[in-house]
């Protein structure tokens, strides 16, 4: 007996790893989930807001919200003191803004690219991201993408996919290419 999807649960998915390609994957989901009518929320977290991909969501329209995180100006290892406490700041309002909008249940399928990167930083813990997970709308997908999860959060994971990197230009000194790599 077929089940009905649209009675089923969102899944957590957890995309990680050094190699090309998580955003990319996620973006891909929401491309999907819009083709298919589901309101998307995507929000980017410890980037600069200049990839390519922004521009392309803005047109969507209104079936994909992008959530207005802070941005960085670099790198955060190469911030001052005081500039990665305003910068882990931002980010946590950002986050905390962003799983609100979340909460109230407009969404299917819900973005934080990059937000696992926010644990490598220190700028929340691997328990608070586990805890956002699950107190979001039970009908919602959500997505969180970085280099790294702790046991903690590939626990709480439905889907886990590890992006590796066997070979990249950037390795052979081929600075990252507008529309390819940002």
């Amino acid at each position: 007996m077929k089940k009905d999807v649209k009675n089923l649960p969102g899944l957590l998915h957890v995309y990680i790893g050094y190699g090309k390609g998580k955003s990319t994957a996620a973006l891909g989901l929401l491309l999907r989930a819009a083709g298919h009518g589901r309101r998307v929320l995507y929000g980017q977290f410890v980037k600069s807001g200049r990839s390519g991909e922004m521009k392309s969501l803005s047109l969507l329209g209104d079936q994909v919200k992008v959530w207005p995180t802070a941005q960085l100006q670099g790198f955060f290892s190469q911030l001052s003191q005081e500039e990665q406490a305003e910068a882990t700041r931002a980010q946590r309002a950002s986050l905390a803004e962003m799983a609100a909008e979340m909460g109230g249940g407009a969404y299917g399928l819900v973005i934080m690219d990059e937000a696992l990167d926010l644990v490598d930083l220190g700028i929340v813990t691997a328990a608070e991201l586990v805890e956002l997970a699950a107190g979001r709308p039970q009908e919602t997908e959500l997505v969180f993408t970085g280099h790294n999860a702790g046991e903690l959060i590939i626990e709480a994971a439905d889907y886990v996919t590890e992006f590796a990197a066997r070979k990249h230009p950037y390795n052979e000194g081929v600075p990252a290419r507008r529309g390819i790599e940002f």
